[in-house]
């Protein structure tokens, strides 16, 4: 039985690769491929444990030999082309009734020192200065019929705030969304978390690209009437 499941997730895994690996090289193709299974199915990201369960007829030092060097060669636009490709596989999904929703998020690698580029950021749950990478993730939602969501991911874009090419937090949300409208472009809804809300820059941009949105904002917040370009309290208009 356990052995059928595998073969059952491997096929759907593989079909996904496929499509998603579409334009790039069949090497790199084959890397995506064997990274994805096994880190859905072991949870394990050793080189040697990838060996032991990909049951290759060679020697584990040719194997994890290979799999370096493809790591290595796996550049920005082998990930750009997969990106976009995922987008494009999603697009169908997508309508005027959904919502699409952008998160910041933070992903703590405190046992990871050798990282490049982590930040140090106060853990307020620690109470201490911890290790982060940062990180914008978009996903639509549909609701059915029997009003259940279904999610859609459409992009996910790990970044750190120390790395040479940051130029802005602004800067990189605003690269997550332009991401993913120059594939999927039609008449839905933004939201965006409280976070979001004390960035005045995001509004221009939104309104710069039609696009129709929400934000979460606190109660603390003044906003400014279209009608007579007054400045009131948000509490006042709840």
């Amino acid at each position: 039985t356990e052995k059928l499941i595998n073969t059952k997730l491997k096929n759907k895994i593989s079909d996904f690769c496929v499509k998603v690996s579409e334009n790039i090289w069949k090497v790199e193709a084959k890397f995506t491929l064997d990274m994805i299974f096994w880190l859905i199915s072991w949870w394990n990201i050793l080189l040697s444990e990838i060996w032991r369960n990909l049951k290759e007829k060679i020697n584990i030092k040719q194997t994890v030999k290979r799999l370096s060097k493809n790591l290595n060669n796996f550049n920005q636009d082998y990930l750009f082309e997969i990106k976009d490709n995922l987008l494009i596989q999603n697009k169908n999904e997508i309508n005027s009734e959904t919502v699409i929703s952008l998160d910041w998020w933070d992903i703590n690698k405190s046992w990871a020192l050798k990282m490049e580029n982590l930040k140090r950021i106060h853990d307020w749950s620690k109470w201490s200065l911890e290790l982060w990478y940062c990180l914008n993730s978009i996903v639509a939602t549909n609701i059915d019929k029997d009003w259940k969501p279904k999610n859609i991911p459409l992009n996910l874009n790990l970044y750190s705030t120390k790395s040479d090419e940051f130029t802005s937090e602004n800067h990189e949300s605003m690269k997550s969304i332009d991401d993913v409208i120059k594939i999927i472009w039609t008449v839905w809804i933004w939201i965006f978390d409280r976070w979001y809300d004390r960035l005045r820059w995001i509004i221009k941009e939104l309104l710069e690209r039609n696009i129709t949105f929400i934000i979460r904002a606190i109660w603390t917040r003044d906003v400014i009437r279209v009608k007579n370009d007054k400045k009131v309290k948000m509490k006042t208009l709840a």
